[in-house]
């Protein structure tokens, strides 16, 4: 039989239907897959056809499976006219295009769907049932997928999403950021801050201070838990200038240092102004003495 690949583009849906009613109506099903086959697009009206002149369900099934190309009317034909467990070797040549809401979630498990639903995003039936399938696919770069995985199997799953980056992931269910801490992904983490309210950040604060994770915490600005458990030698260490360091505890700033690195006017008076609201404190008297002049000491101390 010649291909009709061709030819068949140039004609008309009605045309293309008289050409399946002809090979319906005589039987010349072989001829009619032909051009299915070929290009011709597949409608409601030529499996109606099959049914009035009496052709099998089988061969009707068949035809189904022949066809390249179909109006979005074929799927509604076979909805009311298949029971779904009859279309279980039809179905998957369909799935891109099946409805939301035909064949069941349900059924398109039992009967490996799997493109439904993808693109129905049931991502956990998927997960349950072909893991393997939906991690290779290109869905795979959604971080709904990972949670899905993660859900079925914690344990195996984790290590590829960390390794893949979709850190996120672990952020859907209460305590799964525990692995992100425990993996050197703290200083991620620490910069979602509560995320809205979605996320303990206080007990995301404590799990890495009791990690000792204390740079990772500094550098997020996390000073209530620092200064919590008086973790001043984190400040002195990064050399920091911070208020709430500087102004709560001056007994334990390395004054002297902080001014080798000041390098402007504005930042040294910041440091002149802070120890002399200590100037109580030894250390800030020390300082002060060492860098007011003579004159503004006197009215410091007289002060």
């Amino acid at each position: 039989m010649k291909n009709f690949q061709g030819i068949i583009k140039l004609n008309s849906a009605e045309q293309n239907e008289q050409m399946a009613w002809y090979c319906i109506e005589n039987s010349e099903i072989g001829r009619f897959k032909q051009l299915l086959h070929d290009g011709m697009k597949l409608n409601a009206f030529m499996l109606t056809a099959m049914v009035f002149f009496g052709h099998r369900d089988a061969l009707i099934k068949e035809v189904l499976q022949e066809a390249l190309t179909f109006d979005d009317d074929v799927i509604q034909w076979m909805r009311g006219y298949f029971e779904v467990d009859e279309l279980a070797e039809v179905l998957p040549r369909y799935q891109k295009k099946l409805p939301k809401d035909w064949p069941s979630n349900e059924d398109c498990a039992r009967l490996k769907l799997w493109t439904t639903l993808c693109n129905r995003r049931e991502f956990s039936l998927v997960a349950q049932n072909a893991p393997e399938l939906l991690i290779k696919s290109t869905l795979s770069g959604y971080n709904s997928v990972w949670v899905a995985l993660l859900k079925v199997d914690f344990a195996k799953y984790a290590p590829q999403a960390l390794e893949k980056g979709y850190y996120s992931a672990f952020l859907a269910k209460d305590g799964w950021w525990k692995y992100l801490v425990d993996n050197d992904r703290a200083d991620w983490l620490l910069k979602r801050g509560d995320k809205g309210g979605l996320l303990p950040e206080k007990e995301i604060a404590e799990y890495c201070y009791h990690k000792g994770l204390f740079d990772e915490l500094f550098n997020n600005k996390y000073d209530e838990i620092l200064l919590k458990y008086h973790n001043f030698a984190v400040y002195v260490k990064h050399h920091s200038f911070r208020k709430v360091f500087l102004s709560q505890y001056p007994e334990q700033v390395d004054w002297e240092d902080l001014w080798q690195r000041s390098d402007t006017k504005e930042l040294q008076d910041y440091l002149l102004e802070l120890a002399a609201r200590n100037k109580e404190v030894p250390k800030c008297r020390e300082f002060l003495a060492r860098h007011y002049g003579f004159w503004k000491q006197i009215l410091l101390f007289l002060d």
